[in-house]
């Protein structure tokens, strides 16, 4: 990946994700203008439940991706159409099963709305069984069509450093869909289920894109009828197993709010989630404009220096940071500006959960910005186990941390929930997510200090740590002693003046602080890192480089430590133990390969004579 692609990758999702970020708040604010504001918990709590789904992929896509990045640097089209081809024929098969899932839990609450009409608490619209299964299908529909039909094109693309190209499709697909959402809502006596049918035409405009771009970008890709990687296969089912956890505790903040609460909450909720899910998205971009590079790196070379992964570790919780100063800075002010004239109508039974609960005291806000920042800090450790395969070895922790956060959650959001305590059993849902994301932040930094690293010790430990947590007890403190006491959000939702100085002023802010106290924390590690020079001096240079050589030049420059460690005969070649190994079948084959390096290397300058006989491999033609 060129840093012009890696730049330019990185602009696109971020704008992307703003852009969808705004249409999400205008579809709420319509959907709250025409229904009672239950509605919008009653359709974050469906999507909750649908993203549980999500699981019927079985971690194949995540998998995929990694075992491309190898064939696809060497230009090995066989072994790329067999990936591509297996992961396809797995998501067909999946698909029918998500499409039953789907059906019977739109069947399931559609009778439960029929026969029990007092089932969703606080949940009063008039809406028939019917138009509530037809609504919990479109909802369903947009993923299961374009998982059906494309999903394996998209971890092509993807693995192909082509991920603005996804990013295209998606934002396209997207603005279409909410425009005609938006639109439908506000056609007087519109049937209530009528416009959820964009999602539907989301689905087919992102598989019928995705389609068109293949057959562009890979006219070498072929539609085989066997499968090879049963390999493959096998490892996704770790993947999926580990991510089970991970899945499960993702929506069940929604899911408990919804239960120990009620729909108010919820909807309430879920407009914080969308700044929330914005800012972690933006922080992961950040990130992930690494994880391909890594993904490559550690594909070839099994590991990584300590040193380099520590930088890696460095520059992810500067971002994990910047993304709790800016969510516990401009949350509020934001909700209050763009919501407030809606729930400051004395009619609107919520108003006071709105102005009493969320917006009266900074204490919500800091517990979901700190829930989001620890999640966000973990990403480089998980990026290294997905790019090493370790999901087999690192199950546990996965598991544990939805065990944690599950108990803690359940008995502090029933126990303080059933003794009308309703504000601290949502603090203490929230506050034990955050305590499973640190126990899952410590558990993967322990395997990966001990299994997948050369040369570690103690070097950074601390001087990463306090780049992470310095910043937050700043904000917190500045926010406690100044900013929510001088400007309370309750009393400022008439003045979009002060919220838009105040989401300027965070943005520069949270950058600054990061910056100025990860020089002064950890200098010599914050030049290497955010070396301008080099940077503007790749972003300009028209040099091409060879694919294969691509991701070494961009670590060892970017990443690249102040000595060179030494390491032993065995480390130089390759680890066993790597990514390496799970594409070939056999301790043959991977010497074989070292064997064509060898060869390629010794006769580069060699030059050709007639009397040379032809090879394939390594083996000569004869006759």
């Amino acid at each position: 990946m060129s840093t012009r692609r890696a730049v330019f990758n990185t602009l696109i999702g971020v704008i992307m994700t703003i852009i969808i970020s705004l249409f999400q708040f205008t579809f709420l604010f319509v959907i709250n203008s025409q229904y009672q504001g239950e509605f919008v918990g009653l359709l974050r709590v469906i999507v909750s439940f649908l993203a549980y789904l999500s699981l019927t992929e079985g971690g194949l896509g995540l998998i995929t991706m990694f075992s491309l990045y190898r064939p696809l640097q060497n230009g090995d089209y066989d072994t790329v159409n067999d990936i591509v081809n297996t992961t396809k024929k797995k998501y067909q098969h999946m698909g029918k099963i998500y499409l039953a899932i789907v059906v019977g839990i739109a069947a399931l609450i559609a009778l439960l709305r029929y026969f029990v009409p007092g089932v969703f608490i606080g949940f009063n619209i008039d809406i028939s069984f019917w138009e509530l299964a037809i609504v919990i299908l479109c909802l369903a529909s947009k993923e299961l069509i374009f998982f059906y039909f494309s999903g394996a094109y998209q971890n092509l693309i993807q693995s192909d450093q082509k991920a603005y190209l996804n990013r295209l499709v998606f934002v396209f697909s997207e603005i279409i869909m909410y425009i005609m959402l938006i639109a439908l809502f506000l056609v007087p006596n519109m049937p209530f289920f009528v416009p959820f049918f964009s999602y539907l035409l989301c689905g087919i405009i992102k598989t019928v894109v995705t389609y068109i771009i293949i057959k562009i970008e890979y006219p070498w890709l072929q539609d085989k009828k066997w499968i090879r990687q049963k390999r493959l296969l096998r490892q996704s089912w770790w993947v999926a197993l580990s991510r089970l956890p991970e899945v499960l505790i993702s929506n069940i903040d929604i899911i408990l709010i919804t239960i120990f609460l009620n729909l108010s909450y919820t909807t309430i909720y879920a407009y914080y989630l969308i700044i929330a899910t914005t800012i972690r998205n933006i922080a992961l971009i950040l990130i992930s404009s690494f994880r391909d590079a890594f993904g490559y790196w550690i594909a070839k070379s099994g590991r990584i220096k300590w040193a380099t992964y520590t930088k890696f570790e460095m520059y992810s919780y500067m971002v994990a940071a910047f993304c709790f100063i800016l969510q516990f800075v401009i949350a509020q002010y934001t909700i209050g500006t763009i919501y407030g004239q809606q729930y400051s109508n004395t009619t609107n039974p919520n108003s006071s959960i709105f102005f009493n609960f969320f917006l009266s005291s900074p204490t919500f806000i800091l517990f979901l910005s700190l829930k989001n920042a620890v999640e966000v800090a973990t990403e480089p450790g998980r990026v290294i186990v997905n790019a090493t395969v370790k999901h087999k070895e690192t199950i546990w922790g996965s598991y544990i941390q939805a065990a944690i956060v599950l108990v803690l959650a359940v008995i502090f959001g029933w126990s303080l929930s059933a003794t009308g305590y309703y504000d601290w059993a949502l603090y203490m849902i929230l506050f034990s997510m955050v305590i499973g994301w640190i126990y899952r932040l410590i558990a993967i930094w322990v395997y990966i200090w001990k299994n997948l690293t050369y040369n570690s010790d103690l070097r950074y430990i601390v001087q990463n740590i306090l780049i992470l947590i310095l910043p937050m007890i700043i904000t917190v403190l500045f926010g406690y002693l100044y900013l929510y006491p001088t400007y309370p959000p309750v009393k400022n939702i008439t003045n979009p003046g002060l919220t838009l100085a105040i989401v300027g002023y965070g943005v520069l802010g949270s950058i600054g602080l990061v910056v100025v106290l990860g020089m002064i924390i950890n200098f010599k590690q914050f030049i290497s890192i955010f070396n301008v020079k080099n940077f503007f001096k790749n972003f300009f240079s028209k040099k091409e480089t060879r694919k294969i050589d691509h991701y070494d030049q961009q670590l060892e420059e970017i990443f690249a430590s102040n000595k060179t460690n030494k390491l032993n005969n065995f480390s130089q070649t390759f680890d066993l133990t790597s990514t390496y190994q799970n594409h070939y079948n056999n301790i043959n084959e991977l010497l074989e390969q070292e064997l064509l390096k060898k060869e390629k290397i010794t006769k580069k300058d060699k030059p050709k004579t007639e009397t040379e006989k032809p090879k394939v491999g390594i083996y000569t033609i004869k006759g």
